[in-house]
């Protein structure tokens, strides 16, 4: 990933209730290994692609939100009320952020893979990891 790479992409939830669009910086390329994302992802970790929230919209549809806490700060799935896809999460802690979940673009080659590993505290032992990507116990800007 460059420095500075810019992406805009659509995507959407599993039966069609849901589109988006998301531009702007990518701000990270993760895999993320919390205890939510095994949760809502059936066991693995979850890829995420972090963007600007003020570049993320519905196109169509109405998304369902849950709030959920983690340590001091609380963090929002935001999924369809139909299907439950998730398609993105977000927190208190990374104002202005929005995590999308890979598996919801169109175009998941645009994604070219993680650049770090998040939440590896939280691994479990069965989870693969690539040892040249950076492994951080909990989110590298909250260390």
């Amino acid at each position: 990933m460059s420095e500075q790479e810019s992406l805009s992409f659509t995507g959407g939830c599993y039966c069609g209730e849901l589109r988006y669009k998301a531009s702007g910086t990518v701000l990270f390329k993760a895999l993320c290994h919390c205890e939510y994302c095994q949760i809502f992802s059936g066991g693995m970790a979850a890829l995420l692609i972090g963007m600007p929230a003020d570049g993320f919209y519905y196109s169509q549809g109405e998304a369902k939100k849950s709030i959920n806490q983690y340590g001091d700060s609380p963090s929002y799935r935001s999924f369809c009320p139909n299907c439950g896809t998730h398609i993105y999460a977000a927190s208190d802690m990374s104002p202005g952020v929005v995590s999308i979940k890979v598996g919801s673009m169109d175009d998941r080659s645009l994604y070219g893979g993680p650049n770090m590993a998040l939440q590896c505290q939280d691994r479990q032992p069965y989870h693969f990891v690539d040892p040249e990507l950076p492994c951080h116990d909990q989110w590298p800007w909250t260390e």
